[in-house]
């Protein structure tokens, strides 16, 4: 891998990319070529199309973000294209939805307390489960699956929904998509 140096310059040393041409080997044949495969590294804080900070949680695991953190980062995308939704609808088949406490499980209050202080963040995500329900069916999940992640979705959706908002987001929430909520990302090849 060789690094992006133009993403570091770019972000002021916030984010890192590392980049190989994109390989796959003999069982991975009938997938289309990669252009690149490639890795983002954040440092301290997530920023796409909205900020997270993640300072005060980059030691609740050893090697990684946590599991809530990773579902966020995909929730709070304006786009999200097949791989991302895969990638949540994995994560709403094989974890819990839980609390703080209870290790490898999604932090729901967690994530209904930052939707609750952050409007674009909030209409995001609530879009995203919303596009989420609306796409389980396009993929060949069992039925008991597709029912624990629907009942996952619907879990997020009024954990997010029955938090109460800060004065700041109700503020903004009158405002709604008449001003912009996020931040332009830059496409990825």
């Amino acid at each position: 891998f060789e690094e992006i140096v133009h993403v570091r310059q770019a972000t002021g040393g916030r984010q890192l990319q590392f980049a190989r041409e994109g390989r796959h080997g003999a069982e991975w044949a009938r997938y289309e070529p990669l252009v690149d495969d490639h890795i983002d590294v954040f440092l301290d804080t997530f920023k796409m199309d909205h900020v997270i900070d993640l300072t005060d949680r980059l030691y609740l695991d050893d090697y990684t973000v946590t599991v809530t953190d990773i579902l966020l980062t995909k929730l709070q995308m304006a786009r999200l294209n097949e791989k991302d939704e895969r990638d949540l609808f994995t994560l709403l088949q094989d974890l819990q939805l839980g609390t703080a406490g209870d290790p490898g499980a999604i932090d729901l209050a967690y994530i209904a307390r930052l939707c609750a202080s952050d409007w674009g963040l909030f209409h995001d995500v609530k879009t995203n489960l919303a596009r989420l329900r609306e796409r389980l069916d396009a993929y060949p999940l069992s039925p008991d699956v597709g029912d624990q992640v629907r009942a996952n979705l619907a879990r997020l959706q009024e954990a997010i929904e029955a938090q109460p908002k800060s004065r700041i987001w109700r503020l903004r929430a009158k405002i709604g998509e008449h001003r912009p909520w996020r931040n332009q990302v830059e496409e990825q090849d």
